[in-house]
């Protein structure tokens, strides 16, 4: 598989089989144990679990935070995403976010 090809399937078992946790950030949701074990996550618990598993497969990831505004409350929040570096290209990758994109979970990059 190339590198992208592993991104992108990584990318989408994350978003796949992942709940956004609506309980709000806590000790479990921003950490691999919420989005490994418990499968729900905050933002934070999506970009470690996105960060480590690019580290396993020899993608060079990064986490970044920030802030973010979601389309459905129009107000910035906190937020935290990926960079990968694909072939010398870095990207940004938002797994969160593309996991609540649509009720048919359709991935994209």
């Amino acid at each position: 598989m190339s590198a992208y090809d592993k991104e992108l399937a990584l990318h989408d078992i994350l978003a796949r089989e992942i709940s956004y946790s609506n309980s709000g950030a806590n000790s479990e949701t921003t950490t691999l144990i919420g989005a490994f074990l418990s499968r729900s996550a905050v933002c934070e618990g999506y970009a470690k679990a996105f960060h480590l598993l690019c580290e396993r497969v020899g993608i060079e990831s990064l986490i970044i935070t920030g802030t973010g505004t979601p389309h459905y409350t129009g107000q910035s929040e906190p937020h935290a995403w990926n960079i990968v570096n694909i072939d010398g290209v870095y990207s940004h990758i938002d797994v969160t976010w593309d996991s609540n994109s649509s009720d048919e979970k359709k991935y994209v990059l």
